[in-house]
């Protein structure tokens, strides 16, 4: 195959969703990250646009500013509360229901992890109930 002068879109920001199979770091689905270094210039396009459609559907759902077409997902306020309990059995804090690691890494999560993250605290709080 031909050199490419189309580069990957990896940002190095990975974070997959495993239930949509989508990595929000560049919106690509894991089949076309697998199959990236094999694709002609044709199918990366492709994959590149189809990346691009995700991304904007994810930013019409979870952001209130569109400044620009490079637009960013605000970084959210930290969940914590300050009053930190770690349940023995889940090793969650019954707070903000977040694990210890996920509390000190807060800060350095790009806005897309943040984002996923407080949607599994949601579901957490359900699972778990923690008293």
């Amino acid at each position: 195959m031909p050199p490419t002068n189309i580069n990957s879109p990896c940002r190095g920001q990975c974070d997959i969703d495993k239930q949509q199979g989508v990595c929000f770091g560049c919106f690509r689905k894991i089949d076309e990250i697998k199959s990236w270094h094999r694709c002609s210039d044709e199918k990366k396009r492709l994959y590149l646009d189809l990346a691009e459609s995700r991304k904007n559907v994810f930013l019409q759902h979870h952001s209130h500013d569109s400044t620009s077409n490079n637009e960013q997902i605000k970084h959210t306020k930290n969940p914590c509360q300050g009053e930190c309990t770690i349940d023995t059995k889940t090793f969650l804090c019954k707070g903000c229901y977040m694990y210890p690691e996920e509390i000190k890494n807060w800060h350095v999560y790009t806005a897309i992890k943040q984002h996923r993250l407080l949607s599994d605290i949601k579901n957490r709080r359900i699972k778990y109930r923690l008293e």
